[in-house]
C-alpha cells in the first residue's frame, strides 16, 4: 500500500519521537482543538525537513506547516498528508548584533536571549507565543513593532527540497502579512540584525510588557492570540465588544470577557465551535458599522 510505502521511507529519515501517525492536533495547538494529521514529523534538523519534502513530493503528498501551533486553527476533520511540526529546530547563534535562529525558537527564548547578549530590538516580542518561522509566516508583531522590521534573512526549504538563503530584497512584510504567506516553501531559519543596548532598559521595557499583557489578555485559557486583524483606524477588540460580543459563547468558544478580540477555549470547544463564534462576529460588526473583520488567524484543513 501507498501507506506503508510512505511510513517506512519517513522512518528512514526520522527517529522514532520525530515520526507520529494520525496524531491529534489537539495536543500541539495552543486553542487546544483540531483533529489528526495523518503523518505528523517533528525534523530536528534543516537537512531532514529537506527530506521530508522530497519524500511527500515523491508521492504527491500535500504538505503543511505547523510552528508553534499559536495563531492557527485546525478544523476538527484533521488535516490528510505530512504536518511538519518546527519545534525540534532550535539552533540559536550570535555573531555581534545579529542573531541566526531556527525557525522553531519562540519568540520569548529569542527575546530574552537577545537580552543576556545586550541587544535590542526584540523587547516587543518578549509576549508573543509564536516560533520565529510562524511570527516570520505571519509579519508577527506588538506595541507598534513586527518581527520584519529586524529580519536580514531568511533561510528556507523549498518545494524540491532545496534549501535556500533569501536577502531582505527578496520578501516583503506588510501589516500582519508577509509574502512567504503566498510561496510554496518551508521556513527553517532566519537571521536578525538587532542593535546593542542597555540590559537594564531593554529589561525594563519587556517586564512592561509582560505585565500589561497579564493585565488585559485572557492567558489562563487555552486561545491563539488576537484572532483579528485590526481595521485601519480601528481596534478589532473595541468593535467586538462594542456590539455586546464580549463574553458571547458557542459551545465551548467564548469571545474573552477579558480581550474582545480573544476567543478562550473554556474547556471542551471544538474548531467548529471557534469558526461559528468567528463567523458571527464577522456579521455582527460588518452588520453594525460596515467594517469586514479580517482573521489573523491560519484555517487549516
Amino acid at each position: 500500500m501507498k501507506q506503508d510505502i510512505i511510513s517506512r521511507q519517513l522512518r528512514e529519515i526520522l527517529t522514532d519521537d520525530e515520526l507520529r501517525f494520525n496524531e491529534p492536533l489537539s495536543r500541539w495547538t495552543t486553542w487546544r482543538v483540531g483533529g489528526p494529521a495523518e503523518y505528523l514529523v517533528f525534523p530536528s534538523t534543516v537537512e531532514k525537513v529537506a527530506w521530508v519534502i522530497k519524500t511527500a513530493k515523491a508521492h504527491n503528498i500535500p504538505i503543511v506547516v505547523l510552528g508553534n501551533g499559536s495563531n492557527v486553527l485546525v478544523k476538527d476533520k484533521g488535516i490528510k498528508g505530512i504536518v511538519i511540526n518546527t519545534s525540534k529546530l532550535e539552533k540559536v547563534e550570535v555573531k555581534g548584533t545579529c542573531i541566526f535562529a531556527e525557525a522553531g525558537v519562540t519568540m520569548p527564548y529569542l527575546a530574552k536571549h537577545a537580552l543576556q547578549n545586550n541587544l535590542t530590538g526584540l523587547e516587543f516580542s518578549v509576549g508573543i507565543p509564536a516560533s520565529l518561522g510562524g511570527a516570520i509566516l505571519m509579519n508577527a508583531g506588538a506595541w507598534g513593532k513586527s518581527i520584519g522590521e529586524v529580519i536580514k534573512e531568511v533561510k528556507v526549504v523549498d518545494m524540491e527540497g532545496e534549501v535556500k538563503n533569501l536577502s531582505k530584497g527578496d520578501m516583503v512584510f506588510k501589516y500582519r502579512e508577509s509574502s512567504f504567506q503566498r510561496g510554496a516553501q518551508v521556513i527553517v531559519g532566519g537571521s536578525l540584525e538587532l542593535a546593542k543596548g542597555d540590559p537594564i532598559k531593554i529589561k525594563n521595557l519587556m517586564n512592561l510588557h509582560q505585565k500589561s499583557r497579564l493585565e488585559k489578555q485572557p492567558l489562563r485559557l487555552p486561545n491563539a492570540g488576537s484572532v483579528f486583524k485590526n481595521p485601519e483606524g480601528y481596534a478589532a477588540g473595541y468593535l467586538i465588544e462594542s456590539v455586546g460580543l464580549k463574553g458571547f459563547s458557542i459551545g465551548g468558544a467564548q469571545i474573552s470577557d477579558k480581550h474582545a478580540n480573544f476567543i478562550v477555549n473554556t474547556g471542551n470547544a471544538t474548531a467548529e465551535d471557534i469558526l461559528n463564534l468567528m463567523e458571527r462576529t464577522i456579521h455582527c460588526v460588518e452588520s453594525f458599522y460596515g467594517i469586514h473583520l479580517e482573521p489573523e488567524v491560519s484555517i487549516l484543513g
